[in-house]
């Protein structure tokens, strides 16, 4: 129910007095003590009556007022005249069972401010949890009315601070590289995690030749579910949400890597990914300088066109060596399945941060070895890292330093200026944890979702079948209606 707020008409008869000063007549404003003054002279009420005021809510304290009390209380510090400001507080969340005690805060200011709550019905998110068998789904369409509702810059920056708080409680989720089914033509990985109070998961595909039959090459969708009862909250697309973690992901990363003030950043590979890695380094890092390069160029023009008008000075070139030139961060993020060499050691110069996003399968890598070799390596989660990253060309106990732990504050990202920092990226499955996380909590904001009826519920839990033959009697009464 959302509140409309009304005139109050009240006419104080002596009988309503006499209840105000019976409850409390210390509040009385002509009784001795109802108030004293501050060390500048300023006259304040007793706090203890405000306090008291909100025990009805909770039963908390015994021999405390009841509602009724309450709002007479409220009323006579508006009547007194003296009340100029009032601070809300919750001094113990733990006691606020169902909302009972934020709904009575609000009666009494409201009561204090001379009005009246009238409940006014509206689409409540929490009434459509407690319907077990619907399950809220975001669709595409929802998903993108969701993006340009919130921004897409100011999307990556809220993105990318859930990521970094889930990075920093990285010790308390379940780990494991993804489940991956792979074959010549791509591959489809599950990628689960949960910490312990909400589990996730994501199906995600990879399949490079998709694009010659009009097809995405990574397309995906999300879980997002209640560890204590096994129910799903949240189902919901992830293709664009993936571009949007990755890109998210990946300046996150280069906040802790990159060299300080870094604003030019070479882009190889101009596909579906690299829009949302240019807004999410301009948003974050303040990247306003872009070096696009693509084997492609319809790509690198498509790219150059859709980020017209956002705040960038782009280079269309003609080669990766030209793109590198005068770059401080590259980001690498191709497509094809195959060890590729996207870029030779001799590109690559001192005090470099190199965001390498396209290598995450095996066999599927972008940078030639020897840049590994003068490279401070860091990695999501090391062991699907050396499996699928481009840490795979380098033996088994290869250093290698985890980004949580840098984002903890446990270990050191860039230290010098000549310093080449490389983030491995492959994608782990707590960056869209963190990312269903974020939908989730948008949804209570905007209402961007079906009602997906995805769960039966029968009315005995143990009755399933008792469920299907209900709807057998059901189902010709209904088309009989249907009929007529």
């Amino acid at each position: 129910m959302q509140p409309d707020i009304v005139p109050c008409n009240q006419s104080e008869t002596a009988e309503h007095q006499n209840d105000q000063y019976h409850c409390f007549p210390g509040l009385e404003s002509r009784q001795p003590g109802c108030r004293r003054t501050d060390t500048d002279g300023s006259p304040f009420w007793r706090g203890r009556f405000l306090d008291l005021a909100v025990t009805p809510a909770v039963g908390a304290v015994t021999g405390g007022p009841t509602f009724r009390e309450a709002h007479l209380i409220m009323e006579m510090f508006r009547n007194s005249g003296l009340v100029t400001s009032l601070d809300l507080v919750e001094l113990n969340p733990f006691l606020n069972e169902r909302g009972r005690t934020a709904v009575l805060q609000v009666d009494l200011v409201a009561r204090l401010m001379g009005r009246r709550i009238i409940d006014r019905p509206t689409r409540s998110y929490k009434a459509m949890q407690e319907k077990l068998n619907i399950v809220p789904f975001v669709s595409v369409d929802h998903m993108m009315k969701l993006v340009l509702a919130t921004g897409v810059e100011r999307f990556l920056i809220e993105l990318a601070a859930y990521i970094e708080e889930d990075f920093r409680r990285w010790e308390s989720f379940d780990k494991t590289p993804r489940v991956a089914s792979h074959s010549a033509e791509g591959v489809i990985e599950l990628m689960p995690t949960s910490d312990g109070e909400t589990y996730g998961f994501k199906y995600v595909n990879g399949h490079p030749k998709n694009t010659r039959s009009g097809r995405q090459t990574v397309t995906a969708f999300g879980v997002l579910a209640d560890v204590g009862n096994g129910y799903p909250m949240l189902l919901t697309e992830m293709t664009i949400l993936t571009a949007l973690r990755t890109a998210a992901m990946s300046a996150v990363a280069a906040k802790y890597l990159a060299p300080k003030g870094a604003r030019i950043m070479a882009m190889i590979g101009n596909g579906a990914q690299s829009e949302f890695q240019a807004i999410a380094f301009k948003a974050i890092l303040g990247v306003d300088k872009l070096r696009l390069y693509d084997i492609d160029p319809s790509a690198t023009a498509r790219c150059q066109k859709n980020l017209a008008g956002m705040g960038f000075e782009i280079k269309a070139c003609s080669s990766s060596q030209e793109a590198v030139e005068g770059a401080e961060i590259i980001t690498t993020v191709t497509a094809d399945k195959q060890n590729a060499t996207i870029l030779t050691d001799n590109m690559v110069g001192p005090g470099i941060h190199i965001n390498a996003v396209g290598g995450d399968c095996p066999g599927k890598t972008e940078l030639h070895h020897d840049i590994l070799l003068r490279s401070d390596i860091f990695v999501e989660y090391p062991p699907q890292t050396r499996i699928e990253g481009e840490i795979q060309q380098l033996d088994p106990d290869h250093p290698v330093i985890e980004l949580w732990q840098v984002i903890a504050g446990k270990a050191l990202g860039r230290t010098g200026e000549r310093q080449i920092t490389l983030f491995d990226s492959v994608g782990f499955a707590i960056e869209d944890f963190s990312a269903l996380r974020y939908v989730r909590d948008r949804l209570k904001e905007t209402r961007l979702y079906e009602e997906l009826d995805l769960l039966a519920d029968p009315d005995e839990p143990r009755d399933l079948f008792g469920m299907i033959l209900r709807a057998a009697k059901a189902a010709p009464v209904a088309a009989k209606a249907g009929a007529l």
